[in-house]
């Protein structure tokens, strides 16, 4: 099973999309985690993870998502999967604004993996998006970001956005656009690119490459399928449009009147 897992391991996305992508159409969801779990019953607990996530990852609805994580069950010495698991739970919670059971599962998932950046950025964004102390949020944040310094370009980029997110709740928007842009230049997508351009838009910025930002964000939202993204997006670019369009017009009236 190493040499088969090492060739998984060693796959492009691309190409794990579609050897998952069959997978779940072969096993189907419990199939999936029954082979997840055997994965990690035979020792070869970086493989169940990685495929953990590249399936979290090919299922597009939080539900289902979900339903594939619950049936997902570890022994007390797989702690690493076990607090992988309560994470991304945590995380699903979250965005469907089930707080209270996020806060319970990601509370798991910091004392199995304390050292885990992902658990600590899950935090800051469940105290961000619940309303909750911004401070905390920010402790959560930069503790995230500082044990990311080490870890895949993917998690150090998404530790950089959240605490993004947490100064500009907080009206800092230099130091937002600043973690913005660095997360941007670790790992580039959609939603970096987005919060870049949006802090860009701001009034006590007004950066002229706010539209390039946003017209990348666009690309890559629409090549990565997220229609949330795609939405907002395109909202900000047709009230850039519109606002230039007014501009237009004042300017125009303007020289239009007698001198």
């Amino acid at each position: 099973m190493s040499q088969n897992c090492g060739q998984l391991t060693s796959m492009d996305e691309e190409s794990l999309s579609i050897v998952i992508g069959t997978c779940r159409e072969g096993f189907g969801t419990k199939g999936m985690a029954r082979l997840v779990r055997r994965l990690a019953e035979s020792d070869e607990g970086n493989c169940a993870e990685f495929l953990l996530m590249g399936t979290v990852e090919e299922i597009p609805e939080s539900e289902d998502r979900l339903a594939l994580l619950e049936q997902l069950e570890f022994t007390d010495g797989q702690s690493r999967l076990k607090g992988r698991v309560s994470q991304l739970v945590g995380e699903i919670k979250t965005s469907l604004g089930e707080f209270r059971q996020a806060s319970e599962h990601l509370r798991r998932a910091r004392e199995l993996q304390p050292a885990d950046p992902r658990v600590w950025n899950s935090l800051a964004n469940l105290t961000l998006d619940s309303q909750g102390d911004p401070l905390k949020a920010r402790e959560y944040a930069k503790k995230a970001v500082a044990l990311s310094e080490d870890a895949e370009a993917r998690v150090r980029g998404a530790c950089l956005m959240t605490l993004g997110r947490v100064l500009q709740r907080m009206g800092l928007t230099y130091p937002a656009r600043t973690n913005f842009a660095r997360s941007v230049a670790v790992y580039e997508t959609a939603e970096n690119r987005l919060h870049l351009g949006s802090i860009l838009l701001a009034r006590e910025v007004r950066d002229p490459n706010a539209a390039v930002e946003l017209k990348r964000a666009e690309t890559l939202a629409v090549l990565a399928n997220k229609e949330d993204v795609l939405q907002e997006v395109r909202r900000l670019l047709a009230s850039m449009d519109s606002a230039g369009s007014e501009g237009g017009k004042e300017a125009a009236a303007g020289d239009s009147m007698p001198q």
